[in-house]
């Protein structure tokens, strides 16, 4: 319970989403329309198609789902918010629909061979000779429906990557724009760098005396800190691709017969070229009817009453067991399955059997079955003393780490450093240390917030104390300087880069005149 206390509510990765993503909304914010309406439009254009609620609400839902997806991850309305995805989603629709626009406006359109010639060259689509296969292709996706998505998309990217690149070639940055951005680069300075563990206990150190009483206070000015989330015990069969290809029986006078159908598809070849991707397209389709059929034959035994432990029985599967698992545990991602059966279990009552749970993306099916709940409740203060105990001792330790590093931080100065004495209070000093603003994405040791107090200080001053968790940091900036080195390296692999990234930005400015010039407004959606 006390990782609560230690880490706050928010998961280790979401913080990290919130130190690396940054969103920017122009003309007010997403918050105006997410008052739960549902209809109408969210953006209105005097010269284009308007952004509608659903069109917001669908590609809300696709982001959500892929961060969560990605990350492992289950995002809260809270941490939605604070990443800023609505006015993300918004921007992005507000600029697809200026792209659109100026498409039409100078009439700009993509073949549908040029479509084709670019998902041929796509490396995933492609066999171990470097060919494009057909069958790779139509194995990545379920359903017509879902391919006419995807070229749909690629028509969107082409359109949008051919249109940009049109208009940012059409101007070169002056050298000194880029030059700016080199000397910004190679900026370095030269750092004192002092740190002390927090765990660490110097000679001569007297953890306190804590009181029975001292540790009840805390107990009860924390009480929702010792909670024990709801509990669920579980069952659980899976039917995958192996089991199913177990089943598969494919004749030769099959394959021969969808070849026939199919010839187009293969651009002429002859059978025996094509043989291993007729075979695969065959096993494909037939690994779907057998998933279906499956799945409905499943979805019978469920409703006609079988236990999950007799329709285990009956497929020859066998039967997982998961014992007392809180919601945060099973959709952590940990568990591939139980991230994907959490839903349904947090939903079903004791002893009830689920439907069958289909994972269409790879001809995989989940049932489960809820054995038991047990609630959530309040931890005795016996029960957590010795935890509450240990909190407060290592906390008490920390304390006296931190105001002993703010001791030399308040007077430290370079020419009278003593190592020695340092080290023996436990204090680590790294000296002349070299920092350049380039290679600070590959400063994995350091915190990001030290990292950024250094490049902000000026010369001759302390940063700030910054943690980590595990030790606490400062840095004395002794020299701020340029290295010619790697300014003439980053020059040479980077200038480009800079070109481009001022051109994105001057793109970006044309994006705004566009929708200016459109007349674009924050409409919010009718209420029912």
């Amino acid at each position: 319970m006390l990782d609560k206390i230690r880490k706050g509510s928010d998961s280790l990765l979401v913080r990290v989403l919130l130190a690396i993503i940054a969103f920017s909304f122009v003309g007010g914010g997403a918050a105006v329309f997410m008052g739960g309406n549902s209809q109408g439009d969210v953006i209105s254009f005097s010269d284009t198609k308007s952004i509608s609620m659903e069109d917001f609400q669908a590609a809300r839902t696709r982001e959500i789902d892929a961060l969560q997806r990605q990350n492992g991850i289950n995002l809260t309305d809270e941490n939605i918010e604070e990443l800023g995805i609505n006015s993300s989603i918004l921007r992005k629709l507000i600029n697809d629909s200026m792209i659109k626009y100026l498409a039409r406006y100078y009439d700009f359109d993509i073949s549908d061979e040029k479509i084709i010639d670019f998902v041929k060259m796509t490396p995933f689509f492609k066999d171990k000779n470097g060919e494009f296969d057909r069958a790779a292709f139509k194995a990545a996706f379920n359903s017509p429906r879902k391919e006419e998505e995807y070229l749909a998309s690629i028509h969107k990217h082409l359109v949008t990557s051919t249109l940009v690149e049109v208009f940012m070639s059409s101007f070169n940055p002056p050298k000194i724009m880029t030059e700016n951005m080199v000397d910004y680069m190679a900026e370095t300075r030269i750092v004192d760098l002092l740190s002390i563990n927090l765990g660490s206990k110097p000679a001569g150190y007297k953890a306190p005396n804590l009181s029975d009483e001292q540790l009840e206070d805390f107990y009860k000015k924390n009480q929702d800190q010792f909670v024990v989330p709801e509990l669920r015990s579980f069952d659980y069969i899976k039917v995958d691709r192996k089991f199913l290809s177990k089943k598969l029986k494919i004749s030769a006078k099959e394959l021969r017969k969808y070849f026939n159908e199919n010839k187009e598809e293969f651009s002429s070849k002859h059978y025996a070229k094509v043989k291993k991707e007729v075979k695969e397209l065959v096993s494909k389709a037939k690994l779907d009817e057998l998933s279906s059929e499956l799945v409905k034959n499943l979805e019978e035994d469920a409703s006609g009453g079988f236990t999950l432990k007799e329709i285990a029985k009956k497929y020859a599967l066998k039967v997982k067991n998961v014992r007392g698992k809180s919601f945060d545990e099973l959709s952590s991602g940990k568990v591939k399955d139980h991230a994907e059966l959490v839903d349904n279990i947090f939903e079903m009552s004791e002893g009830e059997v689920s439907s069958p749970i289909e994972r269409s993306d790879n001809n995989e099916i989940l049932m489960v079955a809820l054995n038991s709940i047990a609630a959530q409740r309040q931890q005795e203060f016996v029960e957590v003393r010795k935890e509450i105990k240990k909190f407060l001792l290592k906390r008490e330790l920390a304390f006296a780490n931190v105001k002993k590093l703010e001791a030399i931080q308040k007077t430290y100065s370079p020419k009278k450093i003593n190592r020695k004495k340092l080290k023996s209070n436990s204090i680590t000093t790294l000296v002349n240390k070299s920092l350049t603003r380039a290679d600070l994405p590959l400063e994995k040791k350091l915190p990001a917030n030290l990292l950024k107090g250094i490049f902000g200080a000026q010369k001759n001053t302390v940063t700030a104390l910054v943690g980590d968790g595990k030790k606490v940091y400062f840095a004395y900036v002794k020299k701020v300087t340029r290295s010619n080195a790697k300014a003439k390296k980053i020059r040479k692999t980077s200038s480009s880069h800079f070109a481009d990234t001022i051109k994105e930005g001057l793109f970006n400015e044309l994006i705004v005149f566009m929708t200016k010039k459109n007349k674009m407004k924050i409409t919010g959606a009718s209420e029912e």
